[in-house]
């Protein structure tokens, strides 16, 4: 029989450390909290590389068909040029769809650009997939600028170049929906404050 799921080998720690955990002895949230939600999300594009090619999948863990849209194909980290493609696609309940295996044109540079793979639609949060070509100490990373607007309980944050990791100090706590998250140039990031009162400051950094 086909067996999936995830296994955390210690998900909090047993007494105040710093230790692998995604939860600390405190019950505040570490950075690894969100990549690991995120990368669970039960309605997912995912990006892989299983030999020379980038295999783009999308996923449904639900019970129910998704209809969505799935963008996927090369941005450039200062926002200068993308060449990304969108397919309508429906999802099997509890399926998985193959979008496309490509290899790297010859005319990316490894160091400008990355590839990514991300859905849009009624109730989906996109959630991209990011797909670096080189380590990130060797890409040419513009320095960001990161754009909060502050609607409600809403926040949105928008950057014209490519943001690894945004995040606002918060403690630990869950302050907002989402924390520690990738920001592509010119697709903004929406979420919501959690807390009873939002912040008059907010002050979001980068990795």
């Amino acid at each position: 029989d086909d067996c999936q799921g995830v296994l955390i080998w210690m998900y909090n720690d047993c007494w105040g450390e710093t230790g692998w955990t995604p939860i600390d002895y405190y019950l505040r949230r570490k950075a690894s909290y969100y990549w690991i939600r995120n990368a669970n999300a039960p309605v997912k594009a995912i990006v892989r590389r299983p030999g020379e090619k980038l295999v783009t999948r999308v996923v449904n863990d639900t019970r129910e068909p998704i209809k969505c849209k799935v963008h996927y194909g090369w941005m450039r980290f200062d926002g200068r040029d993308c060449k990304v493609k969108n397919k309508a696609i429906t999802v099997p309940a509890n399926g998985m769809i193959e979008i496309t295996a490509e290899k790297k044109p010859a005319k990316i540079n490894p160091k400008d650009w990355l590839y990514t793979a991300y859905l849009s639609g009624p109730g989906i949060d996109h959630n991209p997939c990011v797909w670096l070509l080189a380590p990130y100490r060797e890409l040419n990373v513009p320095k960001p600028d990161i754009k909060v607007t502050v609607n409600g309980n809403e926040v949105e944050l928008a950057s014209d170049t490519y943001c690894h990791g945004v995040h606002i100090e918060d403690g630990g706590g869950r302050l907002f929906s989402d924390n520690y998250f990738d920001l592509l140039p010119g697709l903004p990031r929406r979420i919501t404050c959690t807390a009873e009162r939002l912040p008059r400051k907010l002050k979001w950094r980068t990795v």
